[in-house]
């Protein structure tokens, strides 16, 4: 069952990994009901902090694949083809590549060795910025512009965290990443900043 299960899944073309079963999440649910009423008793917020984490941890939804090469039963498979098929597999489980982000000045990376400010696009096509961003200045403007491919289809509004504040950063259609409120410390973090690239 499970060879032709997965020989589906890699031989066949596009396919989604499938729901977890209703075993499953009767299963999931009779481990998840034990540890929390054991905990319930002694440490009852940690107890339901540590159920609800472990169903948002379920994956619900699988990442479409598809393969260079469909196999039929009874027939023999060239090695390179059934590589390639591994290959796309590999490729599509890999992590993304992270771009530096190419800022205007006066914004810099803070370096102190925090996270250099980047961005990458993920398998489902939601684009994410990560880093710590320097401004002495403390101004507002465009801190970097996204390259086509990275952008959304609309402005979104974000708040980037700072020491005990928060300043707001807008991503437009554009790709500009602007920096909408003048920050009250000299750095700011990118990081939480996500969105799905449209254009």
């Amino acid at each position: 069952m499970w060879g032709e299960v997965w020989g589906t899944l890699v031989w066949r073309g596009a396919a989604a990994v499938p729901f977890m079963g209703p075993g499953g999440w009767l299963l999931l649910g009779a481990v998840l009901g034990v540890v929390g009423w054991s905990m319930l008793g002694r440490h009852p917020r940690i107890a339901g902090a540590s159920v609800a984490i472990a169903l948002l941890a379920v994956p619900v939804v699988g990442i479409a694949l598809t393969v260079p090469h469909a196999f039929t039963n009874g027939t023999v498979a060239d090695a390179d083809q059934v590589n390639a098929n591994f290959q796309a597999v590999e490729d599509a489980l890999a992590l993304p590549t992270v771009n530096a982000l190419a800022m205007n000045a006066p914004w810099t990376a803070y370096g102190a060795g925090y996270a250099v400010p980047g961005y990458y696009k993920d398998a489902s096509g939601i684009v994410h910025l990560h880093g710590l961003v320097r401004n002495d200045s403390l101004s507002t403007g465009t801190l970097a512009t996204l390259p086509v491919g990275f952008r959304p289809a609309a402005r979104h509004i974000y708040q980037a965290a700072e020491l005990q504040e928060t300043t707001r950063v807008d991503v437009n259609s554009a790709g500009d990443i602007n920096v909408v409120t003048n920050p009250t410390q000299v750095w700011f973090d990118l990081s939480g900043i996500s969105f799905l690239a449209e254009q």
